[in-house]
């Protein structure tokens, strides 16, 4: 433990240090000290003290005596011994060059129990131990000083650097964002002005047919391109009010609160009524619902939707819709199931794009917009929406809200 304590407190300070016992063995010393006296520390320790340092004809341990006892200093009475070489001290305890300069050796005795205060006292230059011991703690301030400002530079460099990470995050969150955002516009754009011209041109088309045939035109004739005209205008009325169901997603996204997500299977339900009773669907409620956040209008649309296609594209006769929900590890997956048509693999990505059908119109009503919101709202909502299906057998279409 005392050499420990020596240790430390020895290589705090540049000049050569020995450490002797009571009988003056050599028991410890810091790096500095084997330099000076050209030997290496394993030939030094466990050495008598006067092997390596001499006071003339004074015996070196009287020497040191005397300078313990009268706090004085006896100049170039110490000879510090270098292999066969005897180097006298200066009067300032250094080591002599010639030149004027030197390193001071500093020789230290291991007090007894019974002594007070240190554990250590000088045996030279004991006028100067004040000085050294306030040199020692400098360095000690100074030494706490500078880890106390590494350490803070360490948190801050740590915390700037985290800093920098999550604006990084947001910054790559955001152009990603914007990027999907760019896509989703261009083909937004070019695939509503492609549908939306369509029913344009059919009324245009029988309209002027009806205005140059005039009184040519038999009745028969009026009432059919009445009825083209009439369709194409609903047709182009259920498109701008997808579109605009479509924007409002992004603009009511701060509409969310906790509500039950049975409710709005249940609005969506009632909502289909008449859809339901003529198409005589048998629809299943499985599993307990849980509470989710989410805006209730936008939820109730993405059942209300599964549920409308799951109809459309089912059998004639027996057709069974289930809708279930069931808890993941961080969300709740529900899924609505169905024994339609199925769907080809290949199609599983371009259903949930804008106005995108798989069938003539002639065949399923619709705008082709119904899975794009569905889409939509559920990536919003910080899920995700997929389908399994198997054609002839049925379809059945998942998608996941994170738990509160």
């Amino acid at each position: 433990m005392i050499k420990a304590q020596f240790r430390h407190w020895a290589e705090l300070i540049d000049d050569p240090m020995l450490l002797v016992n009571g009988t003056g063995i050599v028991i410890e010393m810091n790096s500095q000290a084997p330099q000076l006296f050209q030997r290496p520390r394993r030939e030094m320790l466990g050495r008598r003290l006067h092997d390596f340092v001499t006071a003339g004809t004074v015996p070196i341990d009287d020497y040191l005596a005397l300078c313990a006892r009268t706090s004085e200093y006896l100049p170039g009475a110490l000879i510090v011994v270098r292999g066969a070489e005897q180097v006298p001290c200066r009067a300032d305890g250094a080591a002599g060059h010639g030149d004027g300069t030197g390193t001071r050796c500093i020789i230290l005795r291991l007090r007894t129990k019974s002594d007070a205060g240190r554990s250590f006292e000088i045996l030279n230059h004991t006028h100067q131990i004040e000085r050294l011991g306030y040199e020692i703690d400098l360095r000690k301030a100074a030494q706490a000083a500078l880890q106390e400002v590494h350490a803070q530079l360490e948190t801050r460099v740590r915390e700037r650097t985290a800093d920098l990470e999550r604006a990084n995050a947001e910054l790559r969150a955001l152009t990603d964002n914007l990027k999907a955002a760019n896509a989703e516009l261009e083909q937004f754009s070019y695939i509503t002005s492609h549908d939306l011209q369509e029913p344009i041109r059919m009324v245009s088309m029988f309209m002027q047919r009806l205005t140059q045939g005039g009184p040519h035109l038999s009745a028969e004739q009026r009432e059919q391109y009445m009825r083209y005209v009439e369709e194409g205008a609903e047709r182009m009325r259920l498109l701008i009010e997808d579109l605009l169901r479509y924007n409002s997603i992004e603009r009511d996204r701060d509409g969310r609160i906790l509500i039950d997500s049975e409710s709005a299977v249940r609005g969506a339900l009632d909502n289909l009524t008449q859809l339901i009773t003529a198409s005589r669907v048998k629809v299943i409620i499985a599993g307990a619902f849980p509470h989710v956040v989410a805006n209730p209008q936008q939820l109730m649309q993405v059942f209300q939707n599964l549920i409308q296609n799951a109809i459309k594209y089912g059998p004639d006769r027996d057709s069974r819709i289930e809708v279930v929900a069931r808890p993941l590890d961080e969300a709740w997956q529900f899924s609505v199931r169905d024994n339609g048509i199925g769907i080809e693999p290949q199609y599983y990505e371009k259903i949930f794009a804008v106005f995108q059908r798989l069938h003539g119109r002639d065949q399923y009503s619709g705008t082709g917009m119904g899975l794009a919101i569905c889409k939509k709202v559920v990536e919003r909502h910080g899920g995700r929406i997929w389908v399994d299906s198997v054609p002839g057998v049925g379809s059945t279409f998942h998608f996941t809200v994170p738990k509160v």
